[in-house]
């Protein structure tokens, strides 16, 4: 903890207390003891386990500074309460809060009993006094009383004596608050204590019998019952008084011939027999039995709320990291013992990203409810799902789970997340890949909750690299290909500070007379030792990481400037068309119009000239907001083509919304052309279709004279492939452009 922040919390507490109660301290004192408190609290809340004894002691150091007003103890709790968390990170926050409640409970103890020994000591002297002061001495220890019944109040504890001998029980005026009793109601006795504590935990009492003999006070937490049915919560903290005079067990009430024996005087007698059998090792004989009770039934309720907000997402109440990882290694503990498998999955949705950036997170939250719901219902009682975080879910699988088990529960995630997912009235689509772990059952090879965790994520990205909504089950050679990936999202770090990306261009051609009317702009990545590397083997990587928008702002820099220089050597009319591919990521940027705004205007290049591609799939996100930034855009000139037509799953209704001029026929449908009629059928609807509606058409990878005589025949006007040319470096396009033009 800083410095300032230490500082501002001495001085909130000084500010808070200095005028509650009169303290013989001068107020450097006060501070520098106050600054100690304060260090020793940092210390114990960042600590392993609260050191009760220690926390006490903070608080019996303040009370002997200030201890005749209990205001105090409010004021310097509610001080530790706000100071002590600010500036800290939210997971931090809700990791520490339980033990602060511990802390500051055991604070609020430790002040009490200070005052409550200064006070008795104070009505000590006060009862010898009042056989020479009378009435004065007697309304000062009503004063006393007063003060200290006040201090049990705000710290909601109360104390009782027993006196042995004499067979009667003093309570403190909170112990009747506390067990929601009047003295009316309750006459005092060792039975009425006893018959409030709970049945299940009387037996607690007797156990505490060995640790009493110590002489010191013993702590037990149990529960009791109220006259109106409520269960509450309390701290007893109870101990012997010993006579050092009287060794032996004598004058103790014989009550078990009495017609009124209960329970209570059970527990008594009992604690007497034990007594005998080591009276030879005690101080004396025990006359008085000694406690305080707090209520800490909201004290409890709150560590049980924060425990659970600790263990749990906030989100979908799903178990969390840490409560999964827990689980998962005491299940593993289990399968040792048991010598059977446990499985482990981890799921990732597809396609989440898109949803949530293009909707909001709004409605991302929405869909990670529904889809946590449905793997809920997919599960046995005993297995566990959690949130693992963002869009990532995990599942064990227990009691003995084999390969097929596993898998069979993969196939009913992937079918239930098949149906739409109803979000802002409409029906979106999401599917997962699932990777498969299952723990080791060959003698000598631990199983570790980290490494099955990590061999069911390499088996999910396996899984999403092959085919969405898919699974995979671990293989050791997966190990190879995670390192493999992040090694390359190092490289990938490292190509933007030494800019190893090149851009390509692929010709655009008119069908009939093989003119050049445009370019295409592909970006690769010169890798060092791998190589040139294609788009499909980073971008999906580069947007994770994202890093996209960074390198889709130099690519479209770059190409801005060659085609200013194309623009310059070769006087086409129109312009020379250059396109563009943008990612999802990229649209959904919100300054994405401006930036493409300004390039254009920075290289002055004719908007009129220059393409934007979208996939199907970018487009199926937040419409209203990629039409304001396509229409935005479409108001200076700049086209919009949709790539790779036909292989998403979005509605055709975003053609007749969306300011799009030219359709793109995926490469898939072209190379079919004339071996696959369906192939023909389709090439031949996409055409018909763009006509219809006055749009271009592209036909995409053409590598055959036959593909290109089939799409002359089918009316097809554009069209671009290894047939015409291949992509080419800019001073190669330029060669090209050239000859063509």
């Amino acid at each position: 903890m800083s410095r300032r922040r230490r500082k501002a919390i001495v001085d909130s507490w000084y500010e808070a207390i200095a005028d509650t109660s009169f303290t013989p301290l001068t107020a450097a004192e006060v501070r520098r003891r106050l600054s100690d408190l304060t260090d020793q609290a940092i210390v114990l809340l960042f600590s392993e386990s609260v050191e009760h004894h220690k926390a006490r002691a903070i608080g019996s150091t303040l009370a002997s500074m200030h201890y005749l007003n209990p205001e105090t103890l409010g004021r310097a709790l509610e001080v530790l309460h706000r100071g002590l968390f600010e500036e800290l990170p939210p997971d931090q926050v809700i990791e520490l809060r339980p033990r602060l409640a511990v802390l500051i409970a055991e604070i609020a103890a430790g002040f009490f009993e200070q005052a409550r020994d200064t006070i008795l000591l104070e009505q000590e002297q006060i009862k010898g006094a009042l056989i020479r002061k009378g009435q004065e001495a007697e309304e000062a220890l009503r004063e006393s009383e007063a003060s200290l019944a006040e201090a049990q109040r705000i710290a909601h504890v109360g104390h009782w004596d027993y006196d042995w001998l004499r067979n009667s029980l003093r309570w403190s005026d909170e112990i009747y608050r506390i067990f929601g009793v009047t003295k009316e109601e309750s006459e005092g006795t060792f039975n009425d204590y006893f018959a409030r504590i709970h049945p299940e935990d009387r037996e607690l009492l007797d156990r505490t019998g060995e640790q009493l003999l110590e002489g010191g006070p013993v702590p037990l937490e149990h529960r009791i019952v109220r006259p109106d049915g409520e269960v509450r919560v309390v701290q007893l903290r109870v101990q012997f008084v010993f006579d050092e005079n009287q060794t032996q067990l004598e004058g103790y009430p014989d009550r078990s011939d009495d017609v009124g024996y209960d329970e209570s005087i059970g527990f008594l007698d009992r604690q007497l027999r034990l007594i005998s059998n080591h009276l030879g090792r005690l101080p004396g004989r025990p006359v008085r039995v000694v406690g305080t009770v707090q209520d800490i039934t909201e004290r409890k309720a709150l560590e049980r709320q924060l425990e659970h907000q600790a263990l749990h997402d906030p989100l979908t109440e799903l178990p969390n990291r840490l409560l999964f990882m827990d689980r998962l290694e005491h299940a593993l503990a289990r399968t040792e013992r048991r010598e059977e498998s446990i499985a482990v999955l981890f799921l990732d949705l597809d396609n989440f990203k898109l949803i949530n950036d293009s909707f909001g997170h709004a409605v991302g939250d929405q869909l990670l409810l529904q889809v946590a719901d449905r793997l809920d219902s997919c599960m046995r009682p005993q297995d566990t799902v959690a949130r693992f975080g963002g869009d990532e879910f995990t599942i064990l699988l227990e009691d003995g789970a084999e390969v097929d088990d596993a898998t069979l529960v993969a196939k009913r995630i992937i079918e239930e997340l098949r149906a739409p997912f109803a979000l802002l009235g409409d029906e979106q689509f999401v599917t997962a890949s699932i990777g498969i772990a299952l723990s080791s059952r060959t003698p000598g090879q631990p199983n570790v909750a980290g490494d099955l965790l990590r061999d069911a994520d390499a088996a999910m990205y396996r899984a999403k690299g092959t085919t969405k909504a898919s699974f995979a089950v671990f293989e050791p050679s997966m190990k190879a290909d995670a390192l493999e990936q992040l090694k390359l999202a190092n490289d990938l770090r490292r190509a933007i500070e030494h800019d190893e990306f090149v851009i390509h261009y692929q010709p655009r051609v008119e069908m009939m007379s093989g003119k050049v009317v445009g370019m295409e702009a592909l970006l690769r990545w010169k890798h060092p030792e791998r190589g040139l590397v294609w788009p499909d083997d980073f971008i999906s990587l580069a947007e994770e990481m994202g890093l996209i928008i960074p390198i889709g702002r130099e690519v479209i820099a770059e190409v801005c400037q060659q085609a200013h220089l194309w623009h310059q050597q070769y006087q086409h009319d129109p312009p020379l068309l250059i396109s563009v591919n943008i990612s999802a990521r990229q649209l959904q940027h919100p300054n994405f119009a401006e930036d493409i705004t300004q390039v254009l205007q920075e290289f002055e290049v004719d908007p009129n000239a220059f393409e934007l591609e979208l996939t199907e799939s970018v487009v199926m996100g937040d419409e209203e907001d990629i039409f304001d930034k396509l229409s935005e855009l479409k108001s200076l000139g700049v086209r919009v083509a949709i790539d790779d037509f036909g292989t998403g799953y979005s509605s055709l209704s975003y053609l007749k919304r969306l300011p799009v001029e030219t359709l793109k026929i995926d490469k898939s449908f072209i190379s079919g052309l004339g071996r696959n009629p369906k192939d023909r059928l389709i090439a031949s609807a996409t055409i018909s279709l763009a006509q219809t509606l006055k749009l271009a058409v592209v036909a995409e990878g053409v590598e055959t004279a036959r593909q290109a005589t089939h799409l002359r025949k089918l009316g097809c006007d554009l069209a671009q492939g290894y047939y015409f040319a291949k992509p080419l470096t800019s001073e190669e396009a330029s060669e090209f452009i050239a000859a063509k033009t």
